[in-house]
């Protein structure tokens, strides 16, 4: 895909330099909403997750993991927690089709790369990186992909990942969503990182890394 930057314009206040100001959480929850109604296949949910499911799914992500790519990051509430767990705005790749959800971001996040695009064919370079991404947080709704553009992502994100590199997925499916074929093909484990009734649907979160050899 071609992948086009885009500066943050940010005119809201920005609490500790990175979290937006919460006054703005119940837009934030009508947005989202909003877009559920238009788009219930991609905006898998009718409020964004839990600041319980984004401490979970960060949980292992802090200033020490490097560049963190995060797929479907809807309004940020994941955005968020990583920020807060300490990795640099330079360091973040967000990737958001949806426009609205985008603007959203732009808005509310300093320093951020955010990409209004969709998700496919990638690599570092094209987000002006020269490391390879230390974590992925996928958000997007893996049982509504289609399976070739399901491959080409985790093919991509494979790709410019380090070795001990993880990609963290939430679900809201008592079992993983990654197809056992391409779990095959690209020789991936998985865990069940943990569990939360406090979202939303309640959900479940998945890591999945690269099989020692």
């Amino acid at each position: 895909m071609q992948i086009k930057k885009n500066q943050n314009v940010s005119g809201l206040e920005i609490e500790n330099g990175f979290e937006i100001d919460t006054a703005n959480n119940l837009g934030r929850t009508s947005l989202f909403f909003r877009q559920w109604l238009m788009n219930p296949l991609d905006v898998a949910s009718i409020i964004p997750s839990s600041k319980f499911t984004a401490k979970l799914i960060a949980s292992e992500i802090s200033s020490e993991t490097g560049p963190v790519l995060e797929l479907g990051p809807g309004t940020g509430i994941f955005t968020q927690q990583i920020l807060k767990n300490g990795v640099s705005p330079k360091d973040l790749v967000l990737i958001e089709k949806n426009t609205s959800f985008a603007n959203y971001l732009k808005n509310s996040f300093t320093g951020v790369n955010i990409v209004n695009d969709e998700a496919g064919i990638f690599c570092k370079e094209d987000f002006g990186l020269d490391r390879p991404f230390g974590a992925v947080v996928f958000a997007l709704s893996a049982l509504t992909l289609p399976q070739e553009a399901l491959k080409n992502i985790l093919k991509s994100c494979l790709e410019n990942m380090d070795d001990n590199a993880a990609i963290y997925q939430v679900t809201y499916s008592w079992r993983p969503t990654f197809p056992q074929a391409l779990l095959d093909e690209f020789n991936l484990t998985h865990e069940r990182l943990g569990f939360t009734l406090l979202n939303i649907p309640p959900a479940y979160i998945y890591k999945y890394q690269k099989a020692k050899k």
